[in-house]
């Protein structure tokens, strides 16, 4: 939601889609490259010590971007207000999924995690059509208040609840230089995630451009919808099971059948047959996403988690970023089969990562 109020609200005020893309990205980058850093003394500090303080940060900046676009201040100045609020969006999610590493046994994490990635399924899909809504039938300006809002008052709820907060530990450069996180079955999810985070952002594009192909470019959104509700249904049905196979494996073997699954995309020659084939793919995206949290709890030091799990945040949208680029440029010289082939290879890397990484997955 806060990327997109960002974009249309430079974009109402300026009439420039290049100053718009330049703010947005200008968030985007500070969020991706700082919200490792601020895990870290999240770790370091605690999360109802730093949460306030971020929230306090990420509302004033806010506010800062919004009035310097809204009075035409400075354009230097919107771009340093989207920095400074990118930097300092407290990664909820990160936030939570440590939480829940912290009050429940491995038994009961699978569901959690689950629920979690179905959670933010469900905010994936409603987000962007909220706050279009909100910035079409109320202000343009709406849309970037109402996101902060929600980060403000979710987080503040999140830091009020101290009891269900975990642990936090000794300096965390000390821990880094120790090689605490910097090991094997890091960098292995850290590819995975890449890998996710490519996918995403290639797919998107492929069936966008597929739909176009097709004459019918207002489907495109209802196409790429009916694969996230297959990966709601698919990380439903993961979460209610007890999996006796090693989540390594598992998520070894849900990799191979997602490769199998996106190949089949190659063959669709309607939108039909595209929809169906979709549902085969979703299926299996919200239950490597719940595996990659599962095993990053698994494999990191219980007072990193935070840090761990921003850090596969920050590696998924850095994915997204790369595939907007690498798989906009195929399509527009080969069209919507160029990227789908971008898809199958991403799915490969991801299968072959996770095969070799095995031996350092717990």
């Amino acid at each position: 939601m806060t990327g997109l109020g960002i974009l249309w609200l430079v974009q109402h005020y300026t009439g420039s889609f290049a100053s718009a893309g330049v703010v947005t990205g200008a968030f985007a980058i500070s969020e991706a490259l700082m919200g490792p850093q601020v895990a870290r003394h999240i770790d370091h500090r605690g999360q109802t010590r730093m949460l306030p303080l971020l929230l306090f940060v990420h509302g004033g900046a806010a506010a800062a971007l919004v009035a310097s676009v809204v009075l035409d201040v400075s354009f230097v100045g919107t771009c340093l207000a989207a920095v400074a609020a990118g930097a300092s969006v407290p990664q909820l999610g990160a936030l939570s999924a440590a939480r829940w590493s912290h009050l429940l046994d491995r038994s009961r994490l699978a569901a959690a995690f689950s629920l979690e990635t179905v959670a933010n399924d469900v905010a994936f899909l409603a987000g962007p059509a909220l706050v279009g809504l909100i910035a079409a039938f109320v202000h343009p300006l709406a849309g970037s208040v109402c996101a902060a809002a929600l980060i403000v008052l979710g987080g503040l709820t999140l830091a009020a609840q101290r009891t269900t907060a975990p642990p936090f530990g000794t300096h965390p450069l000390a821990k880094v230089l120790d090689g605490g996180i910097m090991m094997p079955a890091f960098f292995t999810l850290l590819a995975v995630n890449i890998g996710l985070g490519l996918f995403f952002g290639s797919m998107q594009l492929a069936v966008t451009a597929f739909t176009v192909e097709h004459g019918t470019p207002q489907l495109g959104g209802v196409l790429y919808g009916v694969m996230s509700v297959a990966s709601l249904l698919g990380g439903l049905i993961y979460g209610t099971r007890q999996w006796k196979c090693p989540p390594g494996r598992l998520l070894l073997g849900i990799a191979v059948y997602f490769s199998a699954a996106t190949a089949i995309l190659m063959v669709a020659d309607s939108i039909w047959s595209l929809a169906g084939l979709l549902v085969l793919v979703g299926i299996a995206v919200a239950p490597m996403m719940v595996l990659s949290s599962a095993l990053t709890e698994r494999n990191m030091e219980p007072r990193m988690l935070t840090q761990a799990f921003t850090w596969m945040n920050s590696a998924s949208a850095a994915g997204i970023a790369a595939a907007a680029a690498l798989s906009g440029t195929a399509i527009d010289s080969w069209g919507s089969a160029a990227g789908f082939t971008c898809v199958v290879i991403v799915a490969l890397i991801i299968a072959t990562t996770t095969a070799l990484g095995q031996r350092s997955l717990k």
